[in-house]
Order: C-alpha cells, then sequence, then structure tokens
C-alpha cells in the first residue's frame, strides 16, 4: 500500500498515485484492485451512459481503463482493463471517483484551481479549456503557492467557515503554454490519447495546510476586446458556484440538498466573488495574471 494526504482525508492506496503528498496515521480511505460489477443492484437513483448510483454506492464506467466502484465515503475499488497505462489509470481515479467520494463524505469539490495569497485561498473556476490550470500555472511561475488544481475539496469549519483543502501536486497543461513558460517537455509524460497535455509536478511551493477561502474568480470569454471584470453579488453568488461544483448533476444526486444549500451560502457569505470575461482564442496570460493581481492588492 501506498498511503497519502490530500483533499483533507488520509488515504491508503494499492495502485501508486504519484502527485499526491505522502500521508500517516490511520487512513480515512482505501484505494484497491477488485472486481467491480458491470451494474448496480437496485434500487437505481440516478444514472447516465458511464455510471450509475444507488444509495451509498457509485459505479463508474470508463472503457479500456477501469470500472470504478465508490461505496459510502470509504473505498474505491478498480477494476483494471488489461493493458491500462499507469498515467491514464491514475488520471481516472483522482478524478471522478474521488469527487464522487468527495460528496458522500459531505464536502464540495469545486472545478477550480487554488492558490494561496497571504495566508488565504484564491480559486479560479469555470467551464473546461477556459484557462484555469493555466492561469494558476502563471501564478506559480511568479512565486505564489499552489493549493489545489481540478478539484477543490472544500469543507466547513466548525464555525461555518469554507476552507480549501490541499489537492494534487501537479498540473495538466497544453505544449503552447508551455512553450509560453519555457517548459522543458522531454522530462514530462504526456496523456496516452493526447501527446499536446503534459503533466506538470509541483515541486515546491505547493501549500500543505487548509486555507479559509476568502476569493472566487469566474473565469469566462467573449467576443470583444478587454479583459472585464465584475463582482457577482448577493443570491447571485450561488449560481456560479452551484454551476461549478466539480460533476455538479451527480453531485445534486448525492448530496443532501439541505446540506449542500448551507455549503452555498457559507461560501456566498464568506467570500468575494467576481467574473472575469476575456477574449475568445488564446489566453493573454500575462495579461490576465496582472490584472487579478491588481485587484487583489486592491481588496
Amino acid at each position: 500500500m501506498y498511503y497519502y494526504t490530500a483533499f483533507g482525508l488520509q488515504i491508503a492506496s494499492e495502485p501508486e498515485l504519484p502527485g499526491l503528498m505522502p500521508g500517516a496515521g490511520i487512513p480515512d480511505v482505501t484505494i484497491r484492485f477488485g472486481e467491480v460489477p458491470e451494474h448496480l443492484p437496485e434500487p437505481i437513483k440516478n444514472k447516465g451512459v458511464a455510471y450509475e448510483l444507488n444509495e451509498g454506492s457509485f459505479l463508474l464506467r470508463v472503457p479500456c481503463i477501469a470500472r470504478f466502484l465508490v461505496s459510502q465515503g470509504n473505498e474505491i475499488v478498480i477494476d483494471r482493463a488489461s493493458g491500462t497505462d499507469d498515467v491514464d489509470l491514475s488520471l481516472f481515479t483522482i478524478n471522478t471517483p474521488i469527487g464522487v467520494l468527495l460528496y458522500q463524505r459531505g464536502f464540495l469539490p469545486m472545478h477550480a484551481s487554488a492558490i494561496e495569497v497571504n495566508g488565504v485561498c484564491v480559486i479560479f473556476t469555470g467551464v473546461s479549456g477556459v484557462g484555469k490550470s493555466t492561469i494558476l500555472a502563471s501564478f506559480h511561475q511568479h512565486g505564489y503557492h499552489v493549493v489545489a488544481d481540478e478539484i477543490c475539496a472544500i469543507s466547513l469549519s466548525d464555525k461555518g467557515v469554507p476552507f480549501v483543502h490541499p489537492g494534487v501536486a501537479y498540473t495538466w497543461l497544453w505544449r503552447d503554454v508551455l512553450d509560453h513558460f519555457e517548459k522543458d517537455v522531454t522530462t514530462l509524460k504526456h496523456r496516452q490519447n493526447n501527446p499536446e497535455k503534459y503533466k506538470v509536478p509541483i515541486e515546491k511551493r505547493f501549500y500543505t495546510m487548509p486555507l479559509p477561502l476568502k476569493r472566487v474568480y469566474v473565469l469566462s470569454t467573449k467576443n470583444t476586446p478587454g479583459i472585464e471584470m465584475v463582482e457577482i453579488k448577493g443570491q447571485d453568488k450561488f449560481v456560479p458556484i452551484k454551476h461549478n461544483a466539480y460533476r455538479y448533476r451527480i453531485g445534486n444526486a448525492i448530496s443532501n440538498p439541505a446540506a449542500s444549500f448551507n455549503m452555498q451560502t457559507s461560501i456566498g457569505k464568506h467570500t468575494i466573488v467576481k467574473r472575469i470575461s476575456r477574449p475568445d482564442g488564446k489566453i493573454n496570460i500575462d495579461l490576465l495574471r496582472e490584472r487579478i493581481i491588481s485587484d487583489l492588492e486592491n481588496g
């Protein structure tokens, strides 16, 4: 077994999961290889093309990779397909199965990237491809600590304050972004099905403690020039928080509605939420980073 700490949990894992911090102590979660059925027993609470869930269990089928069974917020069983690449297996494990497990445990996993700024957490969220990992990498290049990428696990303190827990110590970046950062790709691993996207370890400046969430930037694109930044206030904050939850349709089927509302309300109460709209197409990384830094400095 390998032992890790991530997402506010201690994890014992049979497969190696590079990019998670070493852990110790009694595991909260076990990840192991084993047999996983093609279907869950009835009654089925919710299902999609590749998944099924019932009370307490979630089954995910990833063709040519594995079947995953996530149970009761404390176990992930992996039925690995023959010839599965280790990088892809790790990628898919620390993906929907982990997101589902966090929902089962009462966390809110946000589809976001996160950095530390002056002892608090700032997250960047938005639809896939909008530039969350790119802006995270840019901040890291300029001396900021990374907290998480792809999945940001949020829980509430005893006083109802939202905290973000450290996630994975790596990010996935496109070749053109790495070229912009003058990063040598010869030592990096790319996805088996996508040779243009590389796994980039966060070897320095990775924050290892949970941080209070204080600011959320919702990234989006537009068809006009210039970068626009607008604060989202009041109940309107709930919409981007809800819709940018990780696999939020699955999360809605798993989570307790009252607990979800309490989580969203607490995030809205304790954070500033702003929408950043940038021109569609290739992102101007440096300009966007400087605009965000200016906003953070001005409170």
